[in-house]
This record gives C-alpha cells, sequence and structure tokens, in this order.
C-alpha cells in the first residue's frame, strides 16, 4: 500500500520558493509527525508540544470523517448514547455498512498550489448499522500556510489486496467486498409486492469503481491562521442524500424477475453496479455515485467531535474530473 508521506517539508518547501520567500526551519517540523495521511495520527493535532508544533507562519489543521443524518423527515435516527443507529424512513432503506476508499486529500487556497496528502485511507462510516466515522488509517493532521481555503480535493481509489491497510485486515467488507472497488454500501429496502400483498425486505449491495475526483468547496473561505491552535476540520458526508425519491422510485419499479426474490421469499442479495448487465440496475448505481458525490460537506467544530451544528451548510461538492 502506499505509505504515508515524510516529504510534506519538501512539497511546502516548493509551494513557499514559488510564493517568493521561505520560512526558516518550516521544512523541519512539517510531516514529522507519523502515520496519517497528513502526517500526526492523532484527531487532536501536535500543535501543543513544542518540539513538533507549526513554525510562525504555518497552522495544524486535524481532518476526520463524519456522517451527518439530519435532513427533513427522510431519517430515523435512534440514538443510544454513544451508539448510533441509522436507517432512512424514505423507502425503508437502512444503510448497515458503508466502506469507501480515498487518496490524495488536497487543500487549496488562493495564492498557492496547494498541499497534498498522497496516501490511501478507507473510510468506514456505517459497521452493522451504527454510524462509527473511522478512517483507517487515520487521516491525521496537516501542516498548512496559515491563510483561507476554498477547497478540499480527494479522488476514489480501487482497492487492491495489497493495499488493505492492518486496521482493515480483520473487516470482511473490506477483505470481500472493497476489493476492486472503491465503494461499498449494504443494506436493504422495503419492495411492494402487490400480488402477495406484502412488503419484501430486499437486501442489496451497491458497488463502484469509480476513480473520480470530488471537490468540497466553501465560497467563503475555511480560515486557518494560529501557529499554536490545531483546526479540527471534518469531511462530512451526508449519507440521508444517497438514496433520495429518485433512488426509491427507481428500486421499487425494478421487475420483480430481477430481485432475489423466489415465491414471495427472498434468497440472496441484490447487487447494484454501474456496470451490471441489466440496464436497470445499472441505472440506479449511476444515480447512487452521483449522489454521493454530491453529498460531501465541511464541518468545523471546536474539538475532534462531529456535531450536527459543525456542517457548513454552504459548502458543497462536486465532480472536479471524472
Amino acid at each position: 500500500m502506499i505509505r504515508f508521506w515524510s516529504i510534506l517539508g519538501l512539497i511546502l518547501g516548493s509551494i513557499l520558493s514559488a510564493c517568493g520567500g521561505g520560512i526558516p526551519g518550516a521544512s523541519d517540523v512539517v510531516g514529522s509527525t507519523g502515520s496519517g495521511i497528513f502526517g500526526s495520527d492523532s484527531s487532536g493535532g501536535n500543535s501543543l508540544n513544542p518540539a513538533t508544533r507549526p513554525t510562525p507562519g504555518f497552522t495544524e489543521v486535524a481532518v476526520n470523517p463524519a456522517t451527518s443524518v439530519t435532513e427533513g423527515n427522510n431519517l430515523k435516527f435512534s440514538k443510544v448514547y454513544p451508539i448510533k443507529f441509522l436507517s432512512l424512513n424514505l423507502g425503508g432503506i437502512e444503510i448497515d455498512e458503508v466502506r469507501m476508499v480515498i487518496e490524495n486529500l488536497n487543500f487549496d487556497d488562493q495564492v498557492s498550489p496547494g498541499v497534498e496528502g498522497p496516501g490511501v485511507a478507507i473510510l468506514r462510516l456505517v459497521q452493522n448499522g451504527v454510524i462509527v466515522d473511522q478512517a483507517l488509517p487515520n487521516l491525521g493532521a496537516a501542516i498548512l500556510p496559515e491563510g483561507i481555503y476554498q477547497t478540499l480535493d480527494f479522488n476514489y481509489r480501487v482497492l487492491s489486496v495489497s493495499e488493505i491497510p492492518p486496521e482493515a485486515q480483520n473487516d470482511p467488507v473490506v477483505t470481500q467486498n472493497l476489493v476492486n472497488h472503491s465503494i461499498v454500501v449494504e443494506g436493504s429496502y422495503l419492495f411492494n409486492l402487490p400480488l402477495l400483498g406484502t412488503l419484501l425486505r430486499i437486501p442489496f449491495r451497491f458497488l463502484s469503481d469509480q476513480t473520480s475526483t470530488v471537490r468540497i468547496e466553501d465560497i467563503n473561505g475555511l480560515a486557518f491562521f494560529g501557529q499554536e491552535v490545531t483546526h479540527n476540520l471534518f469531511l462530512v458526508d451526508k449519507i440521508q442524500l444517497w438514496f433520495d425519491l429518485t433512488v426509491v422510485q427507481l428500486l421499487q419499479s425494478l421487475s420483480i424477475t430481477v430481485l432475489p426474490v423466489l415465491g414471495g421469499v427472498v434468497n440472496g442479495i441484490l447487487e447494484i453496479d454501474a456496470n451490471s448487465a441489466v440496464a436497470a440496475i445499472a441505472n440506479i448505481a449511476i444515480t447512487i455515485e452521483q449522489n454521493i458525490n454530491t453529498a460531501f460537506r465541511f464541518g468545523i467544530g471546536p474539538d475532534a467531535t462531529f456535531t450536527e451544528s459543525d456542517v457548513i451548510e454552504a459548502s458543497f461538492s462536486f465532480v472536479l474530473l471524472p
């Protein structure tokens, strides 16, 4: 697998040179803190440690994945603190597992080429129906030049067996289903079977092998200043937007002949894949992919614990490159 970077100092050095100047000693502290994509493997950062604290002109941004669960009445969200169980009211959809593979997180501001973490991480957002919001390995903390940052880019990566990190080796969703894909979502939905006058719960597995580059943007910009401050930035996914009314209607319109149902009994899993030979299923997969790509937001909080009030609603995401 791609290992974590110790060359961020060289990258920042080239950035500073491109901007016409440099800060003595900056390259000595950047990237010196360990095992996350962005250097530090602790979500709280390392700015309180004088030995690794950013030099003047630089600040620290700790990045964590987060799942947002507020969107009108389409969501059922039962919380037994600190456990969060997730299901979508719309279409009776229940989400059990979510994994995605991302790489090349890149911050951009208005004056420099940006700061990039060229590492691979698996985002485990939901496990056994519970929101867990984990990155394997941790995304860590980036040491950035102080400034106003408008965008963060990343791209999906199709996972190979050799890239599975140690933290995910015992995760069967990763080792069995995420390999050769970039996104896996497992769950179920209610299918109306009028002839039998009943509803059947159909298990599904959504698979994607897209490698698109996604950009999250805030036109107002994110202000990152302060040598001894750790800014807590959340890569927020509004998971309830993935399965909107359009997806629910497409699922309900599937012919019974393509569902894992025989004689009114469910036996098997409906695989939703853009590469499916069934055009209706491929269309559903493409629609879900598009929804996922536009459901990312920024969040900024006072600490490493995400709350819904941290979401910057003015932020948005889109596909930058296919």
